[in-house]
């Protein structure tokens, strides 16, 4: 099973890479593993939830996925997976292209997609799996509230639009550089006593 992404990054050990090419190869000897590509699906939900259905998610231990890095809400797509089974844990992450905001693309050995997503599941009762993730970004400036969003486009924070708060703290030539430093400068978010951080696209 071959799935695969395009990107702006790439993580290889300890070291983190720029336009270079990692292939990641693992060798399972009592799990099986199934890979899709969905790319048809009205909205991030649905392509979440034909994906899952797809790979059968109930008998799933862990799905890899990854999606397009553009049009595809990466929340809601979580949303979908987990209608179909709240507990299967989910890795991955999403397609880019080098902060050009063009294109992305995703793949398995036999159809490559700018759209959608791509899903490696892993079959196997006896198998292990845990989850953990690395937070190393540091908040700026006060807390603030988001007082007007639309699922994941947030257009005022303290009633101010999110584009003047980044001037403000940012500076304005950085805040010109938007969405392309969106990366480098996310959102950091506080939820159900969780802090996790969101890129600005």
């Amino acid at each position: 099973a071959i799935i695969g992404a395009t990107s702006d990054g790439e993580i290889y050990g300890s070291s983190i890479t720029v336009n270079q090419t990692i292939v990641s190869i693992s060798q399972l000897h009592a799990t099986t593993v199934k890979a899709v590509l969905i790319d048809q699906g009205k909205n991030a939900v649905e392509i979440g939830t034909t994906l899952a259905n797809k790979l059968a998610a109930k008998d799933a231990k862990v799905i890899i996925a990854l999606t397009n890095g553009l049009n595809c809400n990466a929340e809601e797509f979580l949303k979908g997976v987990h209608t179909v089974n709240k507990k299967v844990k989910v890795a991955g992450g999403m397609a880019a292209d080098h902060g050009k905001f063009q294109c992305t693309y995703i793949f398995t050995k036999d159809t490559i997609s700018s759209k959608g997503a791509v899903g490696a599941a892993l079959y196997n009762k006896e198998l292990k799996v845990s989850t953990a993730y690395t937070f190393n970004w540091l908040g700026v400036g006060k807390n603030m509230t988001i007082t007007n969003v639309d699922k994941n486009r947030v257009y005022t924070i303290d009633d101010i639009p999110t584009y003047k708060i980044y001037q403000k703290y940012l500076g304005a030539d950085t805040a010109k550089e938007l969405p392309e430093i969106g990366l480098e400068y996310p959102l950091i978010i506080n939820r159900n006593n969780e802090t996790i951080a969101r890129a600005v696209l």
